[in-house]
């Protein structure tokens, strides 16, 4: 009994996360876009509100207005924004990182990092 409590307790769960996502991916999405379309500056941004963001931020806000967004989602949204991102970094820099420590493993004549001794470093690089 306690079993199908909690089956079922997790299937509400599962659809209202569901029902979260269907509402609010696209609204990340639409986010990115302006993102995009703002051709925000980088690197050396002066100010702590810089004119383009202002604009950027304007048209977010609309849109979390316009479709009505949940207090208590917006940072979900944003969260998802971001999730492409955050996911290829760890993609590019995982597999960059593997790359790296086969090649050095090849240099050192090792199999795999677990194989590798402070020993086998000192004498590599000290050549």
């Amino acid at each position: 009994m306690f079993k199908k409590i909690t089956d079922k307790q997790q299937k509400e769960k599962d659809n209202l996360h569901k029902e979260v996502l269907k509402r609010c991916v696209p609204i990340a999405k639409r986010i990115n876009a302006i993102i995009l379309e703002q051709d925000l500056g980088m690197g050396d941004i002066t100010g702590t509100r810089p004119q383009n963001y202002l604009l950027a931020a304007k048209h977010i806000q609309e849109l979390l207005l316009e479709e009505n967004v949940y207090w208590g989602e917006k940072e979900f949204v944003f969260q998802l924004a971001r999730q492409p991102l955050d996911m290829l970094e760890k993609i590019v820099n995982g597999d960059l990182q593997k790359t790296f420590e086969n090649k050095l493993c090849e240099i050192i004549g090792v199999g795999s990092f677990q194989e590798m001794r402070m020993k086998n470093l000192n004498d590599t690089f000290k050549k």
